[in-house]
């Protein structure tokens, strides 16, 4: 994992939402490595940004609706960080 997606791994390492829905934050975090080589420019450019936002949700869909708005708020938070 690069620092970036194993910073995602860390913040949600122990999220109550992800254990109780089976997600794996492991998992997430290499998808969301996978999207943020898929879209490099999400930082600076709004649509690149909305394709990663949007890719983040199919691996959450086992989550409730505010949660998973929840988890991908902190994902992209944690992604584009400088």
């Amino acid at each position: 994992l690069s620092t970036r997606a194993f910073s995602v791994y860390w913040v949600l390492r122990e999220d109550v939402a992800l254990k109780g829905s089976g997600v794996s934050p492991m998992d997430l975090a290499k998808e969301a490595e996978s999207l943020l080589a898929r879209f490099p420019n999400a930082v600076v450019n709004a649509d690149e940004q909305r394709r990663l936002r949007a890719g983040l949700y199919r691996p959450l869909l086992a989550l409730q609706k505010d949660e998973r708005s929840r988890v991908v708020d902190v994902v992209v938070a944690t992604l584009l960080a400088e």
